[in-house]
């Protein structure tokens, strides 16, 4: 098989938009003549038609009530891509697993016309309970290195690159970021290459859900595991709201099976899922993706991202352009040329 398992390309949308309707058809049944003799088998096929009909009806009508709750949270999301813009405009940014699908879609929509796109990766993969020393662990570990080195994460590529890594994924415990730093540590042990020589090349960008701060306050990057595996400043949190967070991490149909060790390697990774559930995280993709790439959409999140104090940073500066392209909204440009008369000051 492939080394990177299936996910939908959601620039082939006219293709896409087929297998959905004929996904949500009722399912063909041939219901027979009522002649003499065969009026049961009429009546039967008749009444699987009719469930048949009944099912594709409740299906659009789910659908249709998913989009709805994800437009609930088209200004949370848009906030949130702004902040990982921003933390982010240094790196190339991969996406963690499936909770952050739709933060991934909606950027590859809003920067599908920037030379950023390019810098954005899907890392399908689930690293709970990862252990190297368990059996089962070990036999798929090397079909995870390989999709790794096709996504080039292996360790050589991580200390050889141009610009560091920054991990993206929603954050409960942290328990799927250390496993990912982990492994990646491991690995560059087994390889002869210093772990301090690849972990400069990584950064992570934890979304979390958002709440009442204090000195005491639990906070997943400051336990003791943490200490040695990478400096404080290569981690960064963005906080949403609960609902938004709740949503995306636990609610959400999404695109995908979870990519867990049992796949690794496996033919099933390489094959589309086509489920009620799978349907339903497709459209969300598809609908998030375009959403994206509408002129107003983009022009609004070039608003939010000029608003972060990163906007001192050139490289943001030059993506917030590239995103505006040849806008004539003079109001628009004189904001980042107001940002970079500030870092120019900041630098004198």
């Amino acid at each position: 098989m492939a080394e990177k398992p299936f996910r939908w390309n959601l620039q082939n949308r006219r293709s896409l938009d087929a297998m959905i309707a004929t996904y949500l058809a009722p399912a063909p049944i041939k219901v027979p003549a009522p002649q003499t003799g065969n009026q049961k088998l009429v009546v039967r096929a008749q009444k699987k038609a009719n469930m048949a009909l009944q099912q594709s009806i409740e299906l659009n009508a789910d659908l249709k009530r998913a989009l709805k709750k994800e437009k609930r949270f088209s200004e949370d999301l848009l906030a949130c891509c702004a902040r990982i813009m921003a933390l982010g405009s240094e790196y190339d940014l991969y996406f963690v697993g499936r909770s952050a699908e739709s933060i991934f879609d909606h950027l590859s929509g809003l920067l599908f016309a920037t030379t950023f796109k390019d810098r954005l990766m899907l890392v399908q993969l689930s690293l709970r309970f990862y252990s190297d020393q368990r059996i089962i662990w070990r036999k798929a570990l090397p079909a995870l290195k390989k999709y790794f080195t096709a996504l080039k994460l292996d360790p050589a590529s991580l200390m050889r690159r141009r610009r560091p890594v920054a991990f993206v994924d929603l954050v409960y415990s942290g328990e799927t970021f250390f496993n990912l730093c982990d492994f990646l540590k491991d690995w560059a042990e087994e390889s002869g290459i210093p772990w301090t020589s690849v972990k400069p090349n990584i950064k992570l960008i934890g979304i979390v859900e958002r709440r009442h701060t204090s000195p005491n306050t639990w906070r997943w990057q400051q336990q003791p595991e943490w200490a040695n595996m990478l400096d404080s400043t290569s981690i960064k949190n963005i906080s949403v709201v609960p609902d938004f967070w709740g949503y995306l991490g636990n609610d959400q149909k999404k695109t995908t099976a979870s990519f867990t060790f049992e796949l690794w390697g496996h033919h099933k990774a390489s094959t589309p899922i086509r489920t009620t559930s799978t349907i339903m995280g497709l459209q969300s993709a598809l609908y998030w993706f375009e959403e994206g790439q509408s002129p107003e959409r983009r022009e609004r999140f070039a608003e939010i991202v000029c608003e972060q104090p990163e906007m001192k940073i050139e490289s943001l500066r030059k993506i917030v352009l590239q995103i505006r392209g040849t806008s004539s909204d003079t109001t628009a440009k004189r904001k980042v040329a107001g940002r970079q008369s500030e870092a120019q000051r900041a630098r004198r």
